[in-house]
């Protein structure tokens, strides 16, 4: 599981220990010598873990935890030196605060305590989040320099699917209409070492389509991948849809993944290679005013098993992948009843989809062809009556 954590709550409970520390320096006649220095040692502990906890804001508790409390040995240890530049820092206001008054066993128990005390204030009071994430093994490198297009790669989940070929060593395209996420995307795949390649594409133009494939067959001579992710969800009812309305719905979402797959299996067809088309739970349950949508996604399932089936004697594997609930703005903002709607007991995230995705396109998997894969934590599964 990941974490994230908020830095501006952060930031403000930062200042606050200070402030608790200034002042419990400036009032210190009111408590036992003793305690005074335990207070002190503890406010250092809680500062840290919290100034830790905003600079890993991604980490868990416990390797945030374990962190801030070396942390603070650490210092204590080198005050056991007396080195001069401790000595200078120490002599400062807030130094002496922080610094504390010399190595003691009983200032460990004072840090372990406070650190304690700090990690039950995260959980409790921040209402700490777990965000789930998955970890790639380095057999994922089994997709050096494959040739991969993904559509709609600019944010969401088109853009996790992408980032993760480019983890994964292969040569990303991204086929994206907004220049702005395209490119964005293609920097961060290459700012971490992967090889990308930003195309501006339109999917619901098939001009744009028939350009992308000829680029990329241009360049590299062979495609190895293709995953038609991009789409639009527009909710409207059926009463009002207009007939432009819903032509460019089922353009975007339906026509180009006939397009894109026919485009590209053109070129794939020289070696073979595998295709995944992303639909929707829409595709199997509905909701009111979802005509075109619902239409469209379950087109892509029926178009993705007679693909397979066309496009098997070119050893051209074709699957679907049928998301449920996937957050891609805020995972903090979900609630728990958010979460209990699923089997699996959490919202999904972008990266759920993206590794389904390297799965069915391994060559290891060359037996899964033709099939749709629902992946929504058992929401769809689950028996909901409404309140």
């Amino acid at each position: 599981m990941g974490y994230k954590r908020n830095r501006l709550l952060y930031l403000i409970l930062i200042a606050i220990v200070i402030i608790l520390g200034l002042g419990s320096r400036s009032y210190s006649h009111i408590f036992p010598h003793k305690l005074n220095l335990y207070l002190g040692d503890c406010l250092w502990a809680i500062l840290i873990f919290f100034i830790v906890g905003f600079i890993l804001k991604n980490k868990p508790i416990k390797a945030v935890g374990i962190i801030a409390w070396v942390f603070c040995i650490i210092i204590e240890i080198s005050q056991l030196y007396q080195r001069e530049w401790i000595n200078a820092i120490r002599n400062t206001r807030i130094g002496g605060l922080v610094l504390g008054y010399g190595f003691l066993w009983s200032d460990i128990v004072a840090y372990t305590i406070a650190i304690v005390i700090a990690v039950i204030l995260e959980m409790v009071v921040l209402n700490y989040k777990k965000i789930p994430t998955i970890v790639f093994k380095e057999d994922f490198m089994k997709f050096r320099d494959k040739i991969v297009i993904v559509t709609g790669s600019g944010k969401g989940i088109g853009k996790s699917i992408a980032q993760l070929y480019g983890e994964a060593g292969a040569k990303v395209i991204i086929a994206e209409k907004n220049e702005n996420n395209g490119k964005e995307v293609e920097g961060n795949i290459i700012k971490n070492g992967g090889e990308s390649i930003f195309i501006k594409t339109d999917v619901s133009i098939p001009n744009d389509i028939i350009n992308l494939v000829s680029e990329v067959d241009r360049m590299f001579g062979r495609i190895d991948i293709l995953i038609n992710n991009a789409g639009i969800s527009k909710w409207n009812s059926p009463y009002s849809l207009e007939i432009e309305e819903w032509e460019y719905i089922i353009n975007t979402n339906l026509r180009s993944v006939f397009l894109c797959t026919r485009e590209v299996a053109k070129v794939m067809r020289k070696s073979g290679g595998a295709i995944v088309n992303i639909s929707s739970t829409r595709a199997i349950m509905s909701e009111p005013n979802s005509e075109a949508y619902a239409a469209s996604k379950g087109g892509i399932v029926s178009l993705t098993h007679a693909f397979a089936a066309s496009l098997s004697k070119d050893k051209i594997r074709v699957n679907c992948i049928s998301p449920g609930w996937i957050e891609i703005e805020d995972y903090n903002k979900l609630t728990e009843t958010d979460h209990l709607l699923h089997l699996s007991g959490r919202v999904g995230i972008p990266e759920d989809i993206a590794s389904a995705c390297l799965f069915l396109t391994s060559d290891e998997n060359s037996f899964i062809n033709g099939t749709n894969i629902v992946i929504d934590g058992g929401m769809t599964k689950k028996m909901i009556y409404e309140q």
